[in-house]
């Protein structure tokens, strides 16, 4: 039970049973209370390859752990003022995307479906996108965070990106909000979306496959982390985490056959490392 408050986690043989569900959830802990609101802007943001992504692929194709040789590529912030990032930052969900779920506005009750209101992440494998200025202060166990990391593999991180593919149970040295940690690889089909507001944030993994991105399974789920007083996660609470159509749990390179087996997701939130 002490882990729960530290830790709150679950395999994802429990996702599989909450298709089209919602978990809201406080990750303030012991600490509750009203989280002040920021002013921060959301940062433009592009691909800055540090090796050539053959490299990394190739490495992780044969079942060695390219993470330990190769630095991962990521997205990282750049002046604003340029405009070919202003024109990337513009970059909007597109319904007719290859892999993704337009799904009906019917299912809004349990998940909030994307649309032209949303940002998309580029397509990449084992990628993260930031840091992104919330313009509020997300409270995870008593620690505010006004920035975030949007990592493709299924989670949301706060103090640096998580690029490891194959997931481990809570705990974890690095504070997470993981709706689905796991293998995700967007490159052929399926995309990540968010959406920005005042007091809360809005990540939606849209009709993803798991690596090498092959097969026609997808799942799309989302995180919704905000203040305490946000609609969306509920007063009292601040995270939301939600899912629609859930069809794999592991990818090839976390020893997965057909999208099961081997290292499967870990779903909840974690608080990070203990001093």
């Amino acid at each position: 039970m002490k882990n729960i408050l530290n830790s709150f986690y679950f395999k994802l043989l429990l996702l599989l049973i909450l298709v089209s569900q919602t978990i809201n959830v406080s990750a303030q802990g012991l600490n509750n209370g009203l989280i002040r609101s920021g002013n921060g802007n959301a940062s433009s943001l592009e691909l800055n390859p540090s090796k050539q992504i053959s490299d990394y692929d190739n490495l992780k194709a044969q079942g060695k752990n390219p993470l330990n040789t190769v630095q991962r590529k990521q997205f990282v912030n750049k002046n604003s003022s340029n405009s070919s990032l202003q024109n990337f930052t513009q970059n909007k969900y597109d319904p007719n995307a290859v892999g993704g779920q337009n799904l009906s506005r019917q299912t809004e009750d349990c998940f909030i479906p994307v649309d032209a209101s949303y940002t998309a992440v580029p397509r990449n494998d084992d990628g993260s996108y930031g840091p992104l200025n919330l313009g509020f202060n997300f409270n995870l166990y008593g620690t505010n965070y006004s920035q975030v990391y949007i990592n493709t593999n299924g989670n949301l991180t706060f103090n640096g990106a998580v690029y490891s593919y194959s997931s481990t149970g809570f705990p974890y040295g690095t504070p997470m909000v993981a709706p689905l940690w796991g293998d995700v690889d967007t490159r052929s089909g399926g995309q990540i979306y968010y959406k920005l507001s005042g007091s809360n944030l809005i990540v939606t993994w849209n009709g993803v496959r798991y690596y090498p991105s092959r097969s026609p399974a997808v799942n799309t789920f989302q995180a919704i982390i905000g203040t305490n007083a946000d609609a969306l996660t509920g007063v009292g609470q601040n995270v939301s985490l939600r899912y629609a159509d859930m069809q794999w749990t592991t990818g090839d390179a976390s020893n997965g056959n057909g999208g099961f087996g081997g290292i499967p997701a870990t779903v909840g939130i974690n608080k990070g490392k203990q001093c």
